[in-house]
């Protein structure tokens, strides 16, 4: 009975280990309904930290969904808001707004079980031409699907 036990165990762990390493890529991982949770924007000047706004969002505020064939889009409050192209290049997702005048925006994208990150960063050109700032966004949303 100890054998049974024992050599029952062993195939467990053994599947458990092949399983375990066997995690789906980024472009099928992003695939979904994401339901953004919190949004961040901090602002630097050169490389020093000047200021940072954080806004936390109520349930369904902003829901993005993720297609399979390259596209998405997004509701605000339960209505719809924007529809987007997406291309993941290894970490970087460039999304495509189809109804915005400057809609094409690079973000990285993290995944961690249900929550995903995107980071996204913008230079700012003063009056005189010489980029010296720059606004980091980060976006927190949680898998609804």
């Amino acid at each position: 009975m100890k054998k049974l036990i024992s050599l029952t165990g062993l195939v467990f762990i053994i599947i458990v280990l092949i399983t375990g390493g066997c995690e789906k890529p980024l472009d099928e991982q992003i695939i979904g309904k994401w339901e953004a949770k919190y949004h961040k924007y901090q602002a630097y000047d050169v490389d020093v930290f000047v200021s940072e706004e954080v806004d936390t969002l109520d349930a369904e505020e902003l829901v993005i969904e993720i297609f399979e064939d390259g596209t998405g889009k997004t509701s605000i409050m339960g209505e719809p808001d924007t529809e987007f192209t997406w291309i993941l290049d290894g970490s970087t997702i460039t999304v495509t707004i189809t109804n915005a005048k400057d809609g094409i925006m690079e973000w990285d994208v993290a995944i961690d079980k249900d929550k995903m990150t995107l980071t996204h960063s913008t230079p700012v050109t003063r009056e005189k031409g010489d980029i010296i700032t720059r606004i980091v966004e980060v976006m927190i949303a949680y898998r609804i699907d």
